[in-house]
């Protein structure tokens, strides 16, 4: 595009367009980082909480963790059985 050989108001038109572009853009990118700071503060709680949870009691862990992979075995077993 040739800029110099446009008019006044034929400029002043392109840069208001690239303006409400900018502002545009702006905007969408606040919205993300709005997403992503809620987005970090929910996983920030959520490892708060099991932080706290395996502090308290650090066998119950690995106990339920014992019995998922129990079930998830079993599960397997009767699935594999069933085909």
């Amino acid at each position: 595009m040739d800029f110099d050989g446009l008019r006044v108001e034929e400029r002043l038109l392109y840069v208001w367009r690239w303006l409400v572009d900018a502002e545009s853009n702006l905007r969408s990118s606040r919205r993300q980082l709005d997403k992503l700071r809620d987005l970090r503060s929910e996983e920030m709680e959520v490892r708060k909480t099991l932080n706290t949870d395996y502090q308290i009691c650090p066998t119950y862990h690995i106990v339920e963790c014992q019995r998922n992979v129990k079930e998830h075995l079993q599960t397997t077993v009767i699935l594999y059985t069933l085909c």
